[in-house]
């Protein structure tokens, strides 16, 4: 049996250095600023469909801003920024 695995996004506009890799990995749950180039989080629970793109975006992040928490039926480890996953979801290279 599969469950339903959601992610939660969050984000720390303060540490933000404005370099945009995250609009560039996954523009429909990141953006910029106007005024100041930092982060503008669109989307806080994005659908399962754009899930790579958030995680991609995340280890891009040059100032680790971008905190996954992955939710389910239960609790589930909080995945930050230059984290690898070590559940058995595998990790990434």
């Amino acid at each position: 049996m599969t469950r339903d695995v959601a992610i939660e996004v969050e984000v720390d506009e303060a540490r933000c250095m404005a370099i945009g890799n995250c609009v560039l990995s996954a523009p429909a749950v990141f953006d910029q600023s106007e005024e100041e180039g930092t982060v503008v989080l669109l989307d806080a629970t994005p659908p399962a469909d754009e899930h790579d793109r958030v995680r991609e975006a995340a280890s891009l992040c040059p100032a680790s801003v971008i905190s996954l928490h992955r939710t389910a039926s239960g609790d589930q480890p909080r995945v930050t920024a230059g984290e690898r996953r070590t559940d058995n979801g595998g990790s990434h290279g």
